[in-house]
């Protein structure tokens, strides 16, 4: 487990001790080809971190709900829930191979920054620095 969240760019600069505090409230669940692990518009209070197979992000509504992109080991998804437990912006499915994941809630991430700091901080700051990108490069595509 500690291997993967090393991987993950979320938890980039976290030492080894502060990747076995997470590592501890994280949860497995597997899910079969085509199951809906998050439904767009419903609340969240989790992130997911992928540690085999795929997810396909879509937004309904759209034409045949096609995959926004495709997540794999090592990329995360709900990532908004440890900042807010507001309504999720996009839907992930299982892939063609289904997925195992890692999910992690925000009572036991909030405890954990609660008590040690720097860890929320190095998180949030990736967090931070993950939706700047996103929002850059979703500006520029519209110009």
């Amino acid at each position: 487990m500690i291997n993967l969240l090393r991987k993950v760019q979320l938890f980039n600069g976290l030492t080894q001790g502060e990747l076995e505090l997470l590592s501890a409230i994280s949860r497995e669940r597997s899910y079969a080809p085509g199951d809906l692990v998050i439904q767009q518009n419903t609340t969240g209070d989790e992130v997911f971190i992928v540690a085999e197979g795929s997810i396909d992000v879509f937004i309904s509504g759209l034409a045949a709900e096609q995959p926004l992109v495709v997540l794999g080991i090592g990329q995360v998804f709900g990532e908004m829930a440890l900042i807010a437990q507001g309504y999720r912006s996009a839907s992930g499915r299982a892939g063609n191979d289904g997925c195992r994941l890692y999910v992690i809630k925000y009572a036991p991430f909030n405890e954990i920054c609660n008590f040690h700091a720097h860890v929320g901080y190095k998180i949030m700051r990736n967090l931070a620095q993950d939706l700047a990108f996103k929002l850059r490069h979703r500006n520029l595509a519209t110009m």
